[in-house]
């Protein structure tokens, strides 16, 4: 989850070194006394221990590292917008910025690579950060200068795309609005995912098409992707937008959707009953490389001063929605294109002052909230003023909390919470204020978190089937991230019959096949995978075993059950079948107690290829066991719901 910077007064007076406004979220003024560190936590469906702590290659005092954070998968990127060196810590530019990437195999997240702009020419580079796969996003909304750094205009602001070319993170491009101006604050906050990116310009004062001057309504730029070209494609604003709403306070993308935060709009949804700054946010959906406003929410009891929109982040057919002045946030799901409210997410102990809501995100059934402000440990004692703490939430029929959050070294004015992030079984948590050994104040630290008793698989099983096909077995299986893996190994009935060569290190889907032919009519066989990392440790994988029974007919009837797609999925995947002659067939989906859920397929199927499309729209996330009977011939794999 990225880390939006709020705004303050047009009037801004530069100084040589800054202290962050609190209340404004994030402009520099005055002295520079701060720095935040950043917490990486891993959640294997148990309590979140802390594993590790590392600071920055270079770290000097007050260099805000951890300003802002996102984490991604494997990848974590840190923002430093008060860095003073470049990326070989050399030649002193004061608080031109930084970035730094960490990577993670299997639990331990290393460094990879420190990131500055090209060329350094002005400050709090790294002040918002987003990355989604093998891309990487950082803005800085103070930025004077165009793409060819000329045609000065003050905090016009800029963003640079950045991509992994193989181990090494290069500068792709450097976007600017189209219709830039002074003060618009362009990449106040910035979102990538997959072919497009997002920036927002929470300052901006003209509609779509650059006209209706609105003081401060505020716009969102999206960018799309091709080769290795990012083009302008289009500039959004809200459909009621009105003065100072600040329209891109916070911006989240992902595949087709984008939420935008408005935390001081004044109407409701059906554009009445204003209350001054209750706040909103704007949901809308990409149709044909078309993006249009899908639907404006609204909290419930929404009144004055609320702020609501000021922090949000969308997963999935989720959203979640902050407020830093109510000690609650607002969790929407979609069904078809209708957004509604889900639930709520209320901290235990939630007091005045916490700033509970200053940033949160969602992943699948789990979100986190910060609260920067807040005193307590996780036992509610030990009151140290703004220590700082996140809050976890998880969907079990309802919302509800499963845990408070704090730093191990907690202190005075930590300010634990400031921002936080969540992917996979993955989140992050910042810190202010934290001042790692006492020899570099204010430097900042990254702390990793995870379950001790548990790690990581080196591979990410997406699927695994096995199908007779023309005498002989194909074994097809599909990975969704691997780690160090050297090559695959393939047992039958206990017996390893070969070996297929592995991916190393991606983040990237992956699919593989190999062919079975010393197999015989009549006899069962059942398929256990395994992988084998570079220091030649072995994984197997015995509880996505797949069973084949081969019947005297199967040889002539060339009956394929295809991998189903997509798979992690929500709500429908596709099962596709090949048949050469007709055949009944049973298609059943079963939990992981065995107990049948849905029936997809029940009769006789007639000659050639059919795509079967199951439906989870009713069932709750988890994996699922899909099950083929065609004759003497059973296909399992394994399918995962992830809303």
């Amino acid at each position: 989850m990225h880390l939006q910077l709020n705004i303050l007064p047009l009037c801004l007076t530069w100084l040589l070194v800054f202290e962050f406004d609190r209340e404004m979220k994030g402009f520099f003024m005055l002295k520079r006394i701060f720095y935040l560190a950043t917490f990486i936590f891993v959640s294997l469906f148990a309590d979140w221990e802390e594993m590790s702590k590392v600071v920055s290659v270079d770290r000097a005092s007050n260099d805000n590292f951890g300003y802002t954070t996102a984490i991604d998968g494997d990848y974590v990127i840190v923002g430093t917008p008060n860095q003073d060196y470049d990326a070989d810590g050399a030649n002193y530019l004061a608080n031109m910025g930084a970035v730094y990437i960490y990577h993670r195999v299997n639990t331990t997240w290393s460094f990879m690579q420190k990131i500055v702009q090209s060329p350094r020419n002005y400050t709090l580079f790294g002040s918002s950060v987003d990355i989604s796969g093998n891309y990487a996003i950082v803005g800085n909304w103070a930025n004077p200068y165009d793409e060819n750094e000329a045609n000065t205009l003050s905090s016009a602001g800029a963003a640079w795309i950045y991509y992994n070319d193989n181990g090494t993170w290069v500068q792709q491009q450097k976007i600017v609005a189209p219709d830039r101006a002074s003060s618009d604050r362009f990449g106040n906050t910035v979102a990538i995912s997959g072919d497009y990116a997002v920036v927002a310009a929470p300052l901006e004062d003209e509609d779509a098409t650059g006209l209706n001057t609105l003081s401060m309504a505020g716009s969102v730029y999206i960018y799309k992707r091709s080769g290795s070209t990012w083009s302008f494609e289009q500039k959004i604003v809200n459909s009621d937008r009105a003065e100072n709403d600040q329209f891109g306070i916070d911006v989240a993308i992902e595949g087709n959707y984008i939420i935008v935060g408005a935390h001081q709009e004044d109407e409701d949804a059906d554009g009445n009953n204003p209350y001054s700054n209750a706040g909103s946010a704007y949901i809308f959906f990409n149709n044909s490389s078309t993006w249009s406003e899908q639907q404006k929410i609204v909290s419930d009891g929404r009144s004055y001063i609320m702020y609501f929109g000021y922090s949000c982040a969308i997963q999935g057919d989720r959203v979640i929605v902050g407020s830093h002045s109510t000690n609650k946030a607002w969790i929407f799901s979609r069904t078809d294109n209708i957004w509604s409210q889900e639930g709520t997410a209320v901290p235990s102990d939630g007091s005045a002052n916490d700033w509970y809501g200053n940033d949160l995100d969602i992943y699948g059934d789990y979100a986190i909230v910060g609260a920067w402000g807040e005193d307590e440990d996780a036992a509610g004692s030990n009151t140290m003023e703004k220590a700082g703490s996140a809050y976890i939430y998880k969907y079990d029929s309802g919302w509800s909390q499963v845990q408070k959050i704090v730093a191990s070294d907690r202190y005075t004015d930590d300010y634990f919470g400031y921002s936080v992030g969540i992917s996979g079984n993955y989140f992050t948590v910042g810190a202010e204020y934290e001042d790692i050994d006492g020899t570099h104040p204010n430097a900042g630290a990254v702390y990793f978190f995870g379950n001790a008793s548990e790690v990581p698989l080196p591979i990410t099983l997406a699927s695994f089937t096995a199908t007779a096909v023309n005498g002989s077995v194909e074994l097809a299986w599909k990975t969704a991230t691997e780690t160090n893996n050297a090559r695959f190994v393939i047992y039958r009935n206990g017996e390893a019959i070969g070996s297929v060569e592995g991916a190393g290190t991606t983040t990237e889907p992956q699919s593989y096949t190999f062919f079975d032919d010393a197999v015989v009519p009549g006899v069962t066989y059942t398929y256990v995978l395994a992988d084998v990392d570079y220091a030649n440790t072995e994984t197997k994988y015995e509880d996505e075993a797949v069973t084949v029974t081969l019947g005297n007919d199967v040889m002539d009837a060339d009956f394929t059950v295809g991998t189903a797609y997509p798979n992690p999925f929500n709500p429908n995947t596709v099962i596709s079948m090949h048949y050469a002659v007709g055949r009944n067939t049973v298609a059943n989906i079963y939990n992981t107690q065995g107990v049948l859920v849905d029936q997809l397929i029940n009769g006789f199927l007639e000659a050639g290829h059919h795509n079967i499309i199951w439906d989870a729209s009713n069932m709750t996330s988890g994996v699922y066991i899909l099950q083929v009977l065609s004759g003497d011939v059973v296909n399992t794999q394994k399918l995962v719901l992830m809303k």
